[in-house]
């Protein structure tokens, strides 16, 4: 029954406060009329307010929630419903100062129940992002990534986007609170989330990785999901003691970390047209999106007010050649396309070859070769490509020389020689190609010989 208050609790809220419109305007002789049906509707908005209040009595007991603003909430929407009914039963309907207090009662209770549903400061925040963000990761973050603090620069933003709509101080699903150290630690009804040193235990991992229509899948489906970079970051820092005090350059990278930092540092110069294609675009088959969501493939628009998509595997690491040619369809709205970690080979470039639109592509981790990469040339609008971990090499690199608006190139851990690579940037001065493996300075910590007196 709880879960029946977000729709039920909009009912009383309507209809009260087109009735207290209605009172106004039938002191205007023209509307007079409109005095003949303020009893009904009243009676069914005092009735409504009090199912939205059973069921938000009801919701409010699973623990979720915490005390201090749901208090709020329950007993403004309580006097609210009693406020309805008393002015239903003393007959006198249309007093304007009883209406008066009863939408200003409704507008605090409505703000409360906003505030409980996306957060504090929810009203005049641009994004729920930027509602959730604890002030401390707001800072810009330092240009070189290995001079980052760990948890607040690179965890925290991921939590918040990830994890803090559900688990913050106002909503704590399985009681779990993420907004700050003390309640991370703490965990929620089932105990800690992370176990320092042991990501693979760690139940936020396990969650993370079920499928996604899962019901314990982490983050619950239709809201926005961990990355696949997104889960290796957090499992470095869970494997690396869960520390909150340690910058980036302190604890020892993997081979992927490294690779996605090398994307931290890389800057170029963007703007509203390297992000979005100018010309217009037909929407997509909605029928046709859901069909491929239920897959577990995430087709989201790339921006709100537009029909571009972008097109994500992450939840389908078993994903092979078939799927990908699969999405052809969208062939005219796809601009980014995430196809990291999974089964694909040179095959699915032939498909990837007719996706003129894309913008950005990554093939990380998958077993493209050279003879796939070369069908590339035809993607005449790409701006990033990753490659990362991947048998390609650097003669078949020079193929893409064609690519004027190739920006970005991820190379870490492929056989491209600094001899190929040299010759590579010669024809194509403008593309920045990373190959990760930066070197840390040593601190004197680090080779200090200490010894028995």
């Amino acid at each position: 029954m709880g879960k029946l208050h977000p729709l039920i609790v909009h009912l009383p809220i309507g209809i009260l406060l087109l009735n207290a419109l209605f009172v106004f305007l039938s002191k205007k002789a023209r509307f007079a009329y409109l005095s003949a049906v303020i009893p009904l509707t009243l009676l069914l908005g005092s009735l409504s307010a009090v199912a939205a209040c059973i069921t938000g009595w009801i919701l409010s007991q699973n623990g979720e929630y915490a005390e201090g603003v749901l208090s709020y909430h329950k007993w403004m929407g309580i006097a609210v419903a009693a406020a309805s009914l008393l002015l239903y039963f003393s007959k006198k309907h249309e007093n304007v100062f009883a209406w008066i207090a009863l939408v200003i009662g409704i507008m605090f209770t409505g703000h409360y129940g906003g505030t409980l549903t996306h957060g504090e400061g929810y009203l005049f925040s641009s994004t729920q992002k930027a509602n959730n963000l604890p002030k401390e990761v707001a800072r810009k973050m330092p240009d070189n990534i290995e001079e980052a603090l760990v948890f607040t620069d690179v965890v925290l933003p991921i939590l918040n986007e990830k994890c803090l709509s559900c688990h913050n101080n106002q909503k704590q699903k399985g009681k779990l609170n993420m907004s700050d150290t003390a309640t991370f630690l703490r965990g929620g009804e089932h105990g800690a989330v992370a176990v320092a040193g042991n990501a693979d235990s760690s139940e936020m991992i396990k969650r993370m990785l079920l499928d996604i229509d899962d019901k314990h899948h982490m983050s619950p489906k239709g809201k926005t999901q961990p990355t696949n970079e997104d889960i290796i970051l957090l499992k470095w820092w869970i494997n690396s003691g869960m520390r909150f005090d340690k910058k980036v350059k302190e604890l020892t990278q993997t081979g992927e970390v490294k690779a996605i930092f090398a994307t931290f540092n890389t800057k170029t110069d963007t703007n509203e047209h390297s992000i979005l294609p100018i010309a217009f675009v037909d929407k997509a088959d909605e029928r046709l999106i859901d069909s491929f969501r239920k897959k577990g493939i995430l087709l989201i628009p790339i921006a709100p007010n537009t029909h571009y998509l972008q097109a994500n595997f992450v939840s389908l690491p078993s994903a092979t050649d078939a799927d990908v040619t699969s999405i052809l369809p969208f062939a005219p709205q796809l601009i980014w396309l995430k196809l990291g970690h999974t089964h694909i080979t040179d095959e699915a470039m032939t498909t990837i070859s007719k996706l003129t639109h894309l913008t950005r592509l990554s093939l990380d981790n998958t077993s493209i070769t050279d003879k796939g990469l070369a069908q590339l040339s035809t993607l005449s609008e790409l701006q990033y490509l990753n490659v990362v971990n991947t048998k390609i090499t650097g003669s078949t690199l020079q193929s893409l020389s064609n690519l004027n608006h190739l920006e970005q190139v991820f190379l870490f851990n492929t056989p491209v020689s600094s001899v190929a690579l040299k010759n590579i940037k010669q024809k194509m001065p403008r593309t920045i190609f990373n190959t990760g493996g930066y070197i840390v300075p040593k601190w004197t910590s680090d080779t200090a010989v200490f010894k028995k007196k």
